[in-house]
């Protein structure tokens, strides 16, 4: 294939491969901006620029969509698994990052010792900023040894960020609610029962009334006279 001139950014570089430290220590890891590097078809090529575009507006979603269309042009663009492996890492997902970063390392022309060199500190840095300190102690200690003879200096800032590692600290969990204390329901004193009413005795029956005598009907008449 015929070899092709990559526009790098810093800003790329530390989104994929993480070179971004506090201090003089990025700056001593500058890469060059243009940097030889193999390509795949046209369309490969053009569609593995605008990720890396993409991932230097802080858009890894966007970057790892055109990485993967990068790819489906050309299975064998190396810059396409660097921008797919840069883009994941920025979206928290590490192991498929490093997939991809190492998928990068294997395709890049054993002669671009720069680009195998970016596939291996990603995948460190990679590693550290997730916390996952003994793999990228590691992965840190095998990008020194790669680079050793050619920048020492980028060797030895390999292993100060190594020793620096940390994994993030564990969220203190929440203590438990204290228990509920459980109490017998209070007593409470019901009245006694009042005692049934008895209902009154009906009232004695009227007694019935007297018998009178009964008028003869002989001495009825009109009234006699006196006698004189």
């Amino acid at each position: 294939m015929n070899r092709a001139v990559v526009c790098m950014s810093m800003l790329f570089l530390s989104a994929g491969a993480g070179l971004v430290r506090a201090g003089s220590a990025a700056a001593e890891l500058l890469p060059p901006h243009h940097v030889g590097a193999e390509l795949g078809t046209p369309e490969s090529t053009a569609l593995t620029s605008l990720s890396a575009s993409a991932e230097m507006r802080g858009n890894p979603r966007q970057a790892l969509v055109l990485a993967d269309q990068a790819l489906a042009a050309d299975p064998r663009n190396p810059w396409a698994y660097y921008n797919r492996a840069a883009a994941l890492s920025r979206l928290g997902q590490i192991d498929e990052a490093l997939q991809s970063f190492r998928a990068a390392e294997q395709m890049f022309s054993p002669a671009d010792r720069w680009a195998r060199s970016l596939a291996l500190y990603g995948r460190a840095h990679a590693l550290d900023e997730a916390g996952r300190c003994p793999e990228a102690r590691i992965a840190y200690a095998e990008y020194a040894g790669f680079v050793q003879k050619d920048d020492p200096r980028a060797a030895d800032m390999a292993r100060r960020y190594a020793s620096t590692c940390k994994a993030p600290q564990a969220t203190a969990p929440t203590p438990p609610a204290p228990p509920v204390a459980v109490t017998s329901p209070p007593v409470v004193s019901l009245p006694a029962p009042a005692a049934p009413v008895e209902p009154p005795a009906p009232p004695p029956p009227a007694p019935n009334p007297p018998i009178l005598p009964t008028p003869s009907l002989s001495g009825l008449g009109p009234p006699t006279a006196p006698a004189p």
